[in-house]
């Protein structure tokens, strides 16, 4: 099963470049639509102003971006995809100022862009809020602030981690990470934009969203 699923992987990393370069419009013209018609004086305040003072601080002490609760979901991030994909979890060092995963198998693109794309704490926290709406109730205004800060942290985390002597791009090559990364982040963040304007079924509007824009843009 793992040989199999990291040779699609390797077949597909290429298409999978391409076609992101070609969705990197629509995904952010996507993330504007969901902005346009879905922010609102709540969602400025508990979701973008959370968001937006982590941001603040992580570029005023850039330490922030390379904690170690930083390094440590970089690792985990790696980890998830290591599973996913068949290529069993073996170690994970966390250091002063780097982290090491070890996993056993050849490995794939997959595994080391993961982190650079892939909003892990947001997520989490998203599946999660899924459990409001399935009881009945509205997700917290508290709630959603928790996922701005965590999605802040994530853009911080990010930002500091992109940079040209990161050993995962030489891996998988600068090339393939210039093509893939921007439109990948951009539909991540439109899925968190998607359920911090309206809920859990905000993911399934954007979805349609960019679906709708990649139809014009390629049409």
């Amino acid at each position: 099963m793992q040989k199999t699923i990291n040779v699609l992987l390797a077949l597909t990393k290429w298409p999978v470049a391409i076609g992101m370069i070609l969705m990197t419009i629509p995904a952010f013209r996507a993330n504007i639509y969901i902005l346009y018609y879905g922010l609102t004086p709540q969602l400025l305040g508990w979701f973008f102003m959370p968001l937006a003072a982590v941001v603040l601080m992580g570029l005023i002490r850039p330490g922030i971006g390379n904690s170690r609760a930083a390094i440590l979901m970089h690792e985990v991030t790696h980890m998830i995809f290591a599973f996913l994909t068949g290529n069993k979890p073996r170690d994970i060092q966390v250091r002063r100022d780097r982290g090491l995963f070890l996993f056993n198998g050849p490995g794939n693109w997959l595994i080391a862009v993961g982190p650079y794309f892939f909003p892990t704490i947001p997520f989490i926290l998203m599946g999660i809020g899924t459990l409001y709406p399935m009881a009945g109730q509205p997700i917290p205004n508290v709630y959603l602030g928790l996922v701005g800060v965590a999605t802040g942290f994530y853009l911080i985390s990010v930002m500091n981690e992109i940079h040209i002597d990161q050993s995962d791009f030489r891996t998988i090559g600068y090339l393939f990470s210039i093509l893939f990364l921007p439109a990948a982040n951009l539909i991540m963040i439109g899925f968190i934009l998607g359920y911090a304007c309206y809920g859990l079924s905000g993911i399934s509007i954007y979805v349609r969203e960019l679906i709708r824009q990649v139809g014009i843009y390629t049409g």
